[in-house]
Order: structure tokens, then sequence, then C-alpha cells
């Protein structure tokens, strides 16, 4: 289902374990469009051939490249071995898409790479410590500006709300008139935060990213199937978005309790 722009929500799926022992059934994996690669939740040695792997496991997928530093949330322990570690990637395979923070030292460099390589950059940054309303607002202009200037395909940045319930209608609509610069993947974060992740999906048209059968990656992650149910299930918003809400968090709640969260 389209949004106000036009576009239809991306329900990315976050691998963290080995594609060949995924839980989910060959027909859901058959209709994943993009898997996002935690490369920093695998050894290694498993890189050369995580992406043929993924390439069978979910064969229509677009694949996305991601190696998140311990300070993100990942398990990548420094920014000075990780230049090196992202020319090895790019060298594996051409990934449709890689990942790169907006704050961090080395950026540019990355961010370099990722168009010499070809690949549609996702600039991201995530917001652990709870966030005001104003600086919400800021940080979304900055982001998508910044995104914009670099020529990334999306322009990501998971947060934790400080005030949910007070913030996050300003935040959709924010989101939700982003026009055509990069497509949005802008969205809460946290406990209880199940909710909001589908409304910001269904808000702006963009991506949201639910984990692979396997447990969460990040607090507030949604099984897959569950999170794309529910995104073809319910309507974008119209002009009572308080209602709207308050409807999306009912959907939330009943799949919560009745669908597959393994």
């Amino acid at each position: 289902m389209n949004n106000a722009n036009g576009r239809a929500p991306q329900a990315v799926l976050v691998l963290a374990g080995p594609p060949s022992a995924n839980p989910l059934p060959e027909r859901t994996r058959s209709r994943v469009p993009i898997v996002e690669a935690r490369l920093d939740l695998f050894p290694r040695d498993a890189w050369p051939s995580l992406p043929r792997e993924i390439r069978r496991a979910f064969p229509r997928a677009r694949l996305l490249a991601t190696l998140r530093l311990d300070r993100d949330g990942g398990r990548w322990p420094d920014v000075a071995s990780r230049l090196d570690a992202l020319r090895s990637i790019l060298d594996l395979h051409r990934w449709d898409y890689v990942d790169v923070e907006d704050d961090s030292p080395e950026r540019d460099r990355m961010i370099a790479m990722v168009h010499a390589a070809k690949a549609g950059l996702v600039l991201s940054r995530h917001a652990f410590a709870p966030v005001a309303a104003e600086e919400v607002c800021d940080t979304i202009a900055h982001l998508q500006r910044a995104a914009a200037s670099d020529g990334a395909a999306v322009s990501k940045w998971a947060v934790r709300l400080e005030d949910p319930d007070g913030t996050l209608p300003g935040m959709l609509r924010q989101i939700a008139s982003s026009g055509d610069g990069p497509v949005p993947a802008v969205f809460p974060m946290g406990p209880c935060s199940e909710a909001g992740r589908v409304a910001a999906a269904l808000a702006s048209g963009g991506w949201g990213y639910a984990h692979d059968g396997s447990g969460p990656a990040a607090p507030g992650q949604i099984a897959w199937p569950v999170f794309e149910a529910l995104l073809g299930s319910i309507p974008t918003p119209g002009s009572d978005l308080a209602s709207w809400l308050d409807s999306v968090g009912r959907a939330v709640d009943l799949a919560l309790s009745t669908g597959d969260q393994r």
C-alpha cells in the first residue's frame, strides 16, 4: 500500500544468523525484498560465502551490507580496522546497498568507497539516549539534507524518543512529507516501540527493519512475516492521525499476541 508520496513501505529482513538455518518457510523467504546482512554478527571467515548463501535462501532479495560498530549497537570493535574490513566486503560481492553511519569519523572515505563500488548508500544514524522532540525534528531534517547531498538512496535514523506519545505524531508528519529525496528509514526504537516502527514505515512509505525469526537484533524489532502482514493490512494515515495511531497500536498488539515471534 502506497503512502501520500506514492511509495510502498519495504520490510527489510535483518539477518543475524546463517541463511541455511533461517527458520522462516521457503514461501515466506521468497517474498523478502531486502536482506540486511549484519556482517558484524558473523565471523569474518564466513563473509566470502555469505552473499551466495543469502541469494539461495532469499532469491528475490536485494542485499544490504552493514558492519555496525559497538557504539552504534553492533559488534565490530573499532573504527580503525573498519575501513579495511569494508574494502574486503566490497571486493567480495556487488552489494545493492551498503550502510554508512553519518556521524562516523571515517564517513567521507566510506561513502567514497561505496559510490566507487556502485552500491546504493544507506546513510544511517542511531540515538540510544532519549531524544527530545525539538532535537528529533532538527536531526531528521539534517540527515535528509546530508543524505541528499551525499547521493544516498536511503536516509536512516533509529531513535529512542524521550516522550514517545508526544513526539511520534510530529515525527510521522515530518517523514511523510519527505518528498522525492532519499527514501526514509526513520523510526523509534527501544522497549514498546513496535507500533511506532510500523506506523513510521506506513506514514513515510520508507524502510522498516524486522528480525529474521531468530529474535530481535535491536529492541522493538518484529518478526519479518508479522511486520510484512501489518504493512499490507493497515491503511496509510488520514487526517485524524491520533485515531490512526490508536488503530495501529491495536493491530500490532493483536498481531504480537497471535503471530509467530520466534
